[in-house]
């Protein structure tokens, strides 16, 4: 991607840089729920992060992170062939926010530093913080835009529209199947879990932002190859 030729568009402009926002002041409530659309892997690959400085992991257990993420990757029979792309998005690495399955915040590799054998990242990432290899495949990740919409909505009545962030980096993963009809129909199993009026709406971000557990209090985490789900209620 060239950084140059990104930009934001607000207030009826256009920036190269910068950051916006939109305050929304809904007449009605709201439910968010930042899912994650992997699983673990089919190998147990688990570690804790002992060097770490930004976007870039040095060391897993004492270990060059570089090397142990690969060899986590060699571990997974689906990986003989993959193109580097899609191993480090379909094989991403996660942490643990609360249990279970959705509760995952994962973290998106983007390359291993063949100077250092660290591990280059999109997001940043703490020392000491414990990470595993989590998995999925594109048809999954088709599959897991419903089931997203289908889990934020459980329990929630009268949904007047939505609002779907999912990530472009997964988006980028299905187009390499060499069609974009897997995203339309994306779309339509989205908004078949609404009621018939509701509008839907959403967009393809390179990182989400989302609630990190189902309290405010247990505040906000940005994300990576994950999709969050903003849903407007009256009941």
């Amino acid at each position: 991607f060239d950084p140059s030729a990104w930009c934001l568009l607000a207030n009826g402009d256009t920036y190269s840089s910068g950051v916006c926002l939109a305050l929304l002041c809904p007449s009605v409530q709201c439910a968010m729920e930042l899912n994650c659309m992997h699983k673990a892997a089919k190998h147990s690959c688990q570690g804790v992060v002992t060097k770490a400085q930004g976007r870039r992991i040095y060391t897993i257990d004492g270990e060059k992170a570089g090397d142990v993420y690969q060899k986590w990757c060699e571990c997974q029979a689906d990986l003989a062939s993959a193109a580097p792309a899609t191993v480090t998005t379909l094989h991403p690495l996660a942490r643990t926010a609360f249990e279970g399955d959705r509760k995952l915040i994962l973290m998106h590799p983007s390359h291993v530093d063949p100077t250092d054998r660290s591990l280059v990242m999109f997001c940043e990432v703490k020392e000491s913080c414990k990470v595993g290899l989590v998995s999925s495949t594109r048809e999954d990740l088709v599959r897991s835009a419903e089931s997203s919409v289908r889990a934020t909505s459980s329990g929630v009545q009268a949904v007047a529209g939505a609002i779907v962030i999912y990530c472009a980096g997964a988006v980028l993963e299905v187009l390499r199947g060499g069609s974009d009809a897997p995203l339309e129909d994306s779309a339509k199993s989205m908004a078949s879990v609404l009621p018939e009026h509701a509008p839907l709406v959403g967009m393809f971000p390179f990182g989400e932002q989302g609630p990190l557990g189902p309290d405010p209090s247990d505040g906000n985490v940005h994300a990576n190859l994950m999709c969050n789900v903003l849903l407007f209620h009256s009941e």
